[in-house]
């Protein structure tokens, strides 16, 4: 059995007057900008697409960070914003314990020990940028 939570939005967001979609999270354009406030940002779990809503997972907001950090540069400079385009599927590993994994891509889904070491690889190799 899995149980899976999902993201949850923060109370600050309706308590600050952000505009949120109809769950609490903040509402973004394809610019990562807040719908009301331009000048604030925001990416991953605690974002919602106005245009292209897309799940709440580490897939998306490892990919949002680049346009948002060059989008934060860009308006400093006064330069126009990128904008996110989600892709259509992604690759989702999860691990399920005894170095097993579950792998789900568009409407395939494999468990196996496989899945597991492919995650391992693609989690250490990311890491691994960072210096540690």
């Amino acid at each position: 059995m899995l149980w899976l939570a999902g993201a949850e939005p923060l109370p600050f967001f309706r308590q600050s007057g952000v505009t949120t979609d109809s769950e609490g999270f903040m509402l973004v354009n394809e610019a990562l900008q807040s719908v009301r406030y331009p000048s604030l940002f925001g990416a991953g779990d605690c974002v919602s697409m106005e245009q292209r809503p897309v799940p709440k997972n580490g897939v998306y907001a490892i990919r949002q960070a680049p346009v948002l950090w060059e989008n934060l540069k860009r308006m400093n400079r006064g330069a126009s914003l990128c904008s996110f385009r989600p892709q259509r599927k992604y690759m989702a590993i999860l691990s399920t314990g005894h170095k097993e994994g579950l792998l789900s891509y568009g409407n395939l889904a494999v468990h196996h020990r496989l899945c597991f070491h492919l995650k391992h690889y693609i989690d250490s190799k990311f890491i691994s940028k960072y210096g540690t």
